[in-house]
């Protein structure tokens, strides 16, 4: 019998051991569905303070008075709560009918506002969406393109091939209160 969600779900076995033995979790264990070998995973609540925690890294390490942040005109407004404590430019860019950031339009909007030092593109209900030339734009501007997987549970293909940090939020899709990771992709570091 084929399973309702792609989740990957203990078996019997698992769920029946976990009642006779003392399990002590290893953090990189139960991250590395999300993650591969060169990867680095945290466990947050939410996403929320995975993006908080990106932007206070930032400031860090530009030291930077202000930076900028780009976000989906279509994005979660609770999801900006803890960013918007911090002393940030939020700019909303136009998305396209596939859930891929307009380009075309994020050019257009420079002409008026700063350029992003962060740039979060989100794969919506589902569907990813190809980021190629969204990480040319981003590079360009020698920004961090955060890719948040607002509505995948699991990695799929060329995910995080381009991102910075690839974001994950399994809260929304098992029975678990809160729960979200946050996935360094050091790769993309080295290259860019």
């Amino acid at each position: 019998m084929k399973p309702l969600t792609n989740a990957p779900l203990p078996s019997i076995k698992d769920i029946c051991g976990l009642l006779t033995r003392n399990i002590i979790i290893d953090e990189k264990e139960l991250s590395s569905p999300w993650m591969s070998d060169e990867d680095l995973g945290f466990w947050l609540s939410r996403s929320a303070w995975s993006i908080f925690l990106i932007a206070k890294y930032h400031f860090s390490l530009l030291g930077k008075d202000k930076i900028s942040v780009w976000c989906p005109s279509y994005f979660c407004n609770a999801s900006l709560a803890p960013l918007r404590e911090l002393n940030i430019n939020l700019i909303f860019y136009p998305i396209l009918d596939d859930g891929s950031p307009n380009i075309d339009q994020c050019k257009k909007i420079l002409i008026n506002n700063p350029s992003p030092d962060l740039f979060i593109a989100v794969h919506y209900f589902g569907c990813t969406v190809e980021l190629t030339d969204t990480a040319a734009f981003v590079n360009d501007h020698e920004a961090w393109l955060i890719e948040d997987a607002a509505h995948i549970l699991q990695p799929q293909p060329k995910m995080g091939e381009h991102s910075h940090f690839l974001l994950f939020s399994p809260h929304k899709f098992l029975p678990i209160p809160d729960g979200a990771i946050l996935v360094i992709k050091k790769i993309n570091f080295i290259k860019h």
